[in-house]
């Protein structure tokens, strides 16, 4: 009886030895910054200690497995808490992926960015997974989406899993959740960046959250992004590769354009170009009016108004010469090769493009 009391005794003690140790390994393990290996070893070795000290208390196999499951659960909620606390690097990851600079820690309910390896302390931490692509995306080098959309069924497991970038056009947009890219071929027609997309396969472009910058894309522009490549679907001889935590790297400039036209030999109005709730807009004596941006971002004058990539002020405001007409308050501007005559709004709401020789009496306001 007494052997049995102090074996217990003997046992207890250990037992708050074994926890004690367990605690300290804990501690350590929580708060070293590097040494990520080292870091996961003492963790896991505090797991093992716990494990061992309540096996002293002749728990049974079955009973020991079972509290093994919980203290891991508990273990990994802690690495979890103490990841969003104080902004550490999760010890369980469960997957790495890295590009030149940047590394990305993939925990259960918690992602970490470390933009810099070098780089410790300012790191970014996301829970639950809801932040597309966060760090400089210079170190990744771009991919045109006809090469790798030509290549990547090929080489699908050198991409999956990875972040790449991917500079091509937009095939299909749906609203600011998602985008699609498809191979393409050129035309003969460039403005307003008219490709042929082919349908046997699909880069489908999701985004963690409403993207407000895809207002300013459509359909046949040219964009680049950054993501992960996930999965992909086949159906029919069709394929799907779908991108994730996407963030959009490009810039589309509308803040500086040129307008360029084609003069008309018959100097009439022409039909309705475009219509909003304040102006109803027409050309006269010309074929075609070009809004540019730059070489690769061109549109004809009813595109660039109605994807309200222009509107309809930028076209006159800043103009410098002006002609008022004396009986109301019509004015034409005059710029180098094109006038803007904007009818007086009590007369109606008429706005004509038109030939740098336009006069204010080649238009009728009151019709």
């Amino acid at each position: 009886m007494r052997k049995t009391k102090k074996q217990n005794a003997k046992n207890k003690k250990i037992t708050k030895i074994l926890i004690t140790i367990s605690v300290v390994l804990l501690l350590i393990s929580l708060f070293i910054t590097k040494a990520m290996a080292i870091r996961t070893i003492i963790y896991l070795s505090s797991l093992v200690t716990m494990l061992i000290a309540i096996k002293y208390k002749n728990k049974k196999l079955l009973e020991t497995i079972g509290i093994f499951l919980v203290l891991f659960i508990i273990y990994v909620v802690i690495d979890g808490i103490t990841v969003v606390t104080f902004k550490k690097i999760p010890i369980f990851s469960y997957n790495i992926i890295t590009t030149e600079k940047t590394r990305v820690y993939h925990a259960i309910g918690v992602r970490v960015w470390q933009c810099d390896k070098e780089d410790y302390k300012n790191i970014i931490v996301d829970p639950f997974y809801n932040k597309g692509y966060i760090c400089s995306v210079d170190d990744i080098d771009p991919i045109q989406s006809n090469s790798f959309l030509n290549s990547v069924i090929e080489n699908y497991d050198e991409y999956k899993n990875t972040y790449v970038k991917i500079v091509g056009k937009i095939s299909k947009k749906n609203g600011q959740n998602s985008i699609e890219m498809q191979p393409y071929t050129t035309t003969d027609i460039t403005v307003n960046g008219y490709v042929t997309f082919a349908d046997n396969i699909t880069l489908r472009i999701l985004f963690n959250q409403s993207e407000p910058l895809l207002d300013d894309y459509d359909v046949y522009d040219e964009i680049t992004v950054v993501g992960i490549i996930k999965n992909m679907d086949e159906n029919k001889g069709k394929y799907i590769i779908y991108m994730y935590d996407t963030k959009i790297s490009s810039k589309l400039n509308l803040n500086t354009f040129k307008v360029s036209t084609v003069n008309s030999n018959n100097c009439k109005m022409s039909d309705v170009i475009y219509t909003s709730d304040k102006n109803v807009v027409y050309s006269y004596c010309l074929d075609d009016i070009v809004v540019s941006f730059d070489e690769e971002n061109q549109y004809e004058l009813a595109t660039a108004l109605s994807s309200n990539k222009v509107t309809v002020n930028d076209l006159y405001l800043n103009s410098n010469n002006k002609e008022e007409n004396e009986e109301n308050e019509t004015i034409i501007y005059r710029f180098d090769n094109y006038s803007v005559l904007v009818c007086d709004y009590t007369l109606s709401n008429k706005i004509v493009i038109g030939n740098e020789k336009m006069k204010l009496e080649d238009v009728n306001c009151e019709e």
